[in-house]
């Protein structure tokens, strides 16, 4: 094998690598509209609860993206779980 035949190579196993990368990257954000709908139809879930669990997955992943070692996750998605999921009668101004 020659040597730009092994650049050649290298080449394409890193686009292909980042191709795939990418593609597990998107996933969580791509199948958010179905899981909300799974949320909504098991757990009867409303459209408050349905945007503030979108939000929760949209803005954790904005935040683990700009400064996952400085976020505490255990504890923010520890948060998140329990104001999505609290009693109704403990929600503010319902």
């Amino acid at each position: 094998m020659t040597q730009s035949e092994r650049i050649m190579r290298g080449g394409l196993l890193f686009l292909l690598a980042a191709s795939v990368a990418s593609s597990i990257g998107g996933l969580p954000f791509n199948t958010l509209p179905i899981l909300l709908g799974a949320f909504a139809d098991r757990l009867a879930l409303g459209p408050a609860e349905l945007g503030t669990l979108g939000s929760a997955c949209t803005g954790g992943r904005l935040a683990g993206t700009r400064h996952l070692r400085s976020l505490r996750l255990r504890p923010s998605c520890a948060l998140g779980v329990h104001r999505a999921y609290r009693p109704q009668h403990q929600r503010r101004g319902q």
